[in-house]
């Protein structure tokens, strides 16, 4: 055996038996990989040799080789690959390893290789590049191959990729016309029409002609509705539908008269009128038409979905006309009336037009429930808060199974030597068929390791929903008391923030780069420490939790000083931004702040300040473990809050 695959073959036991090390060689072990690191990070080959001599029972060692396999992934030698896939294929380092090397051995054209190497692929570019590599190996596909080609096909998957196997498809007569539809409705529902006229030329002459109404009804709905010659068949509905949804985004009031008249002539199916009637209704209410509010009543209620019935409450909320109100609420589907939004504002209705005793009724249902609209109902009633709070018992003996879990040991080992991202992946791959009682005993392990953005995660997912100590933990206690309390802010809105924004989770890196706990831009980061005197001299300073808790409370100080200390406005803006909630205040005007919040236009915006709200006097429970704590900071507007001159 070579010493490539004696060193695999050892390190392949222990991924088997992980707990073979006593705890002092783990903390000791821990310290000698991140030196290795650190050797491969600084090129120190020598160094690095010899520290992975010391290593050849820690569980993640292996990961060192990785990084130096993908990084010289073009030069290794496959043999070196091959073995390493092998003897890791349960990793997620493997994982990624195999992905990249399936890339390049694409680029490469080396097939054989590909289809050795091949495993199932979620990636489509990889799924085509190996029915490329049979193709180019066996000259044909067989049955299985085959039926990965069609649902690629019918999918509407568009690669380059993929277009040997869709000729092969295509040469030997194996597309019907059933798949041939399904991709051109999948492409047509995504405007993607010229791959459409390629798509139809296998299709008959006589339903082409079908496709190219489709295309010109897509490109100009106002003209192709005037006059609509078409057969009476299904196709005629679905292209004259498709055209009706097209021009209701320019000109809804018309859209809606071809609906009623073109749909009914050609008897299409309620269900796909109702699917356009909900389309054109919202377009008429973004249109500001006085009729939307009359077409959204008409739309079905198992067409309402969390948008529309979202969209229902705006119209009537932003008049206050608290009748239409209720009736939206009372023709949404049985299930979503049982919703605390629901009840709270079918409640804040009737209250509104003088049923006092029917909207406690609903309060009182709606204040059982530990979430904003919850809270809310309960201070309508002047009642204390339901928490709920269930911990669940600890199982040692799950906890104990779950450590035997190879996946479950390297997700740990990759944490405590601040490998976060690697650590993640482990843990998917540890905790994705777990049963709920397992997943409770994963989430308490992770939170004993203080790892708090997974056990609240997996705390979720294990739908312990009512276990506040673990699904709202109280990490960084001193530092951030001592901030918030230098800044005169209350400590659970700051724990609220930080839980909403990142969930504790020290590394976390929005799409939109905000970085840290607190969630900064580099740039708000950098306006702010200059303000404090302080020195960022790169990411990692952001990220450093004194630093990054320092000047998000400074931030929200701010904030709160430019909204007259309105919690509700400061924490929208901490969202979305100063300029945009002032400009809502100035649209809005002075409306209740219930209200106000409801009507917050982005979604990602309402849901954000709901939940902050609402996480704030959980924190203080958590905090104090009284659960006669402060009311949620619905401060109502003032006079000046409502010209926007905030």
């Amino acid at each position: 055996m070579n010493t490539y695959r004696w060193k695999y073959f050892f390190w392949g036991l222990l991924l088997m038996s992980p707990l073979l090390l006593a705890d002092n060689d783990w903390a000791r072990q821990r310290v000698q990989f991140q030196e290795a690191k650190q050797a491969l990070e600084q090129a120190d080959l020598a160094t690095l040799a010899q520290l992975k001599t010391e290593l050849p029972s820690y569980p993640i060692a292996y990961h060192l080789d990785y990084q130096q396999l993908i990084k010289n992934i073009a030069t290794e030698n496959p043999t070196v690959i091959a073995e390493f896939l092998n003897q890791f294929k349960t990793t997620a380092a493997a994982e990624k390893l195999r992905s990249t090397w399936l890339l390049q051995l694409a680029q490469q054209k080396n097939w054989t290789a590909y289809l050795n190497a091949y495993t199932p692929q979620k990636d489509k570019i990889l799924q085509c590049n190996h029915l490329v590599a049979l193709l180019q190996t066996q000259k044909k596909l067989e049955s299985s191959p085959i039926d990965q080609a069609k649902e690629l096909w019918s999918s509407g998957t568009v690669s380059k990729d993929c277009e040997p196997a869709f000729q092969y498809l295509q040469n030997n007569q194996l597309l019907n016309r059933e798949l041939t539809w399904q991709r051109i409705r999948v492409l047509m529902s995504k405007g993607q029409t010229k791959t459409v006229t390629e798509t139809a030329k296998v299709l008959p002459k006589s339903e082409q002609i079908w496709v190219n109404r489709w295309l010109q009804m897509h490109g100009n709905p106002a003209t192709q509705l005037k006059k609509p010659n078409y057969p009476r068949e299904p196709l005629a509905c679905e292209i004259l539908l498709h055209g009706i949804k097209q021009l209701a985004s320019k000109n809804a009031m018309l859209a809606h008269d071809y609906l009623t008249k073109l749909a009914t002539h050609y008897n299409c199916p309620a269900d796909t009128q109702n699917d356009t009637l909900r389309t054109v209704a919202l377009q008429a209410v973004e249109q500001k038409l006085s009729q939307a509010a009359d077409w959204l009543l008409a739309i079905d209620s198992d067409k309402l979905d969390e948008t529309t019935r979202q969209v229902q409450l705006q119209v009537a909320l932003s008049q206050q006309q608290w009748d239409l109100l209720a009736k939206f609420i009372q023709h949404w589907a049985a299930a979503d009336q049982n919703t605390a939004q629901a009840q709270y504002w079918l409640g804040r209705a009737l209250e509104q037009t003088g049923q006092l005793e029917k909207a406690k009724s609903l309060y009182a249902q709606a204040a059982q429930d530990r979430s904003f609209y919850g809270f809310l109902a309960a201070d309508r009633l002047k009642q204390p808060y339901q928490f709920n709070h269930q911990t669940f018992p600890e199982n040692s003996e799950n906890k104990t199974k779950l450590l035997q879990i190879p996946a479950v040991v390297r997700a740990r080992e990759f944490f405590f030597v601040e490998l976060p991202d690697e650590a993640r992946q482990e843990w998917r791959i540890a905790t994705e068929n777990l049963s709920p009682e397992q997943l409770r005993a994963a989430a308490q392990l992770a939170s004993e390791w203080n790892w708090y953005s997974q056990a609240i995660a997996t705390a979720g997912r294990a739908k312990s929903l009512d276990d506040i100590k673990l699904r709202f933990p109280t990490p960084f206690y001193d530092l951030i008391l001592g901030q918030a309390q230098a800044r005169q802010l209350d400590i659970a809105w700051v724990y609220a923030v930080i839980r909403q924004e990142s969930a504790f989770q020290v590394d976390a890196r929005s799409t939109a780069n905000a970085l840290g706990l607190m969630q900064l831009l580099p740039t708000t980061a950098k306006e702010l420490a200059d303000k404090e005197k302080l020195t960022l001299a790169d990411e990692k300073d952001i990220f450093a939790p004194e630093t990054n808790v320092r000047l998000g409370i400074l931030y929200l100080r701010q904030l709160l000083n430019r909204f007259d200390d309105n919690y509700v406005l400061a924490t929208a803006a901490y969202n979305a931004g100063a300029s945009r909630v002032r400009n809502w205040l100035k649209i809005q005007g002075c409306v209740p702040m219930d209200v106000w919040i409801e009507l917050i236009p982005f979604r990602e915006t309402r849901k954000y300040v709901q939940a902050i709200l609402s996480y704030t006097p959980i924190f203080e429970y958590q905090l104090t473990g009284n659960d006669r704590v402060q009311p949620m900071h619905v401060d109502e507007l003032d006079n000046e809050s409502c010209q926007g001159s905030v």
